[in-house]
C-alpha cells in the first residue's frame, strides 16, 4: 500500500506480556522511530516526513509512546504525524494489563494507560488522525471518543476523526491496497494535509 503510494512501508512488532512490562511498549516504537532517523534516508526517505500508524492494540502501543515523554528523544516525538484505527485508549483486556503494569489492583495499574497518561501528558502533540469502524465493537468505539475527548481538552484542538462506514475492527485494514479506498482515502488526504500545512497539530483548522 505504501510503495504504490509513494512511500516507504516500514512494519514493526513490540514485546508481549509475561516478558514486557511497562513502559516496554513505547520503548519498543523508541527504537523504531530512532532507527528510522538513522536509516531512511539510505532508503530514500526523508526523516521529517514519517508516519506512525498501529491499529487496535497496535494503537495502544503507539499512544504509550506519543503519551509518555519519558521513552521520547527530547525534542519530543520523532515524527510528522499519527494515525490511530479503532484503538482505544482505555485498559484493554485487565488479565494482560495486570501482568503489564504489575499488580491486580486496577486502581494501581490503570494510573499508567494511555487514558492517564495522556491526561497528564504536558510533551509534543503532533498531528493526529483518529479512524474508527462503524462496526467496531462498542467498547473499541467508546475508548476511540475518550481519546478524542482528551486531546481535544488538552489542547482546545481537535484530532481529525472518521468514521469507516459498513466497515468493521478487521476489514479497514484489510482493505488497504485494494480496490476499495475507504481507509486509504482519509488516510492519504492526512498525509498530504500535513506534509502541505494544510492541518494545525491537532487538526483543529
Amino acid at each position: 500500500f505504501a510503495a504504490n503510494h509513494g512511500m516507504i512501508g516500514i512494519t514493526m512488532n513490540y514485546r508481549l506480556v509475561p516478558d514486557a512490562h511497562f513502559p516496554s511498549a513505547g520503548q519498543d516504537v523508541a527504537a523504531v522511530a530512532q532507527w528510522i532517523q538513522e536509516n531512511i534516508k539510505d532508503l530514500g526517505g526523508d526523516p521529517g516526513k514519517v508516519f506512525f500508524a498501529g491499529q487496535s492494540a497496535g494503537g495502544m502501543v503507539l499512544g504509550e509512546y506519543l503519551y509518555n515523554a519519558s521513552v521520547q528523544p527530547k525534542e519530543g516525538p520523532a515524527m510528522a504525524g499519527a494515525i490511530f484505527l479503532s484503538s482505544s485508549i482505555n485498559i484493554g483486556v485487565p488479565a494482560v494489563a495486570s501482568v503489564y503494569f504489575g499488580g491486580a489492583d486496577e486502581q494501581n495499574w490503570s494510573k499508567n494507560s494511555n487514558k492517564e497518561t495522556l491526561a497528564r501528558y504536558e510533551g509534543k502533540l503532533i498531528p493526529t488522525l483518529v479512524i474508527g469502524a462503524e462496526l467496531d465493537p462498542a467498547e473499541i468505539e467508546w475508548g476511540t471518543y475518550t481519546h478524542i475527548g482528551i486531546l481535544c481538552e488538552k489542547r482546545q484542538g481537535c484530532p481529525r476523526y472518521t468514521q469507516l462506514p459498513r466497515q468493521n475492527h478487521i476489514s479497514e485494514v484489510l482493505n488497504l491496497n485494494t480496490d476499495d479506498m475507504t481507509t486509504a482515502t482519509p488516510v492519504l488526504e492526512f498525509v498530504n494535509d500535513v506534509l502541505s500545512d494544510r492541518i494545525y497539530p491537532l487538526g483543529a483548522k
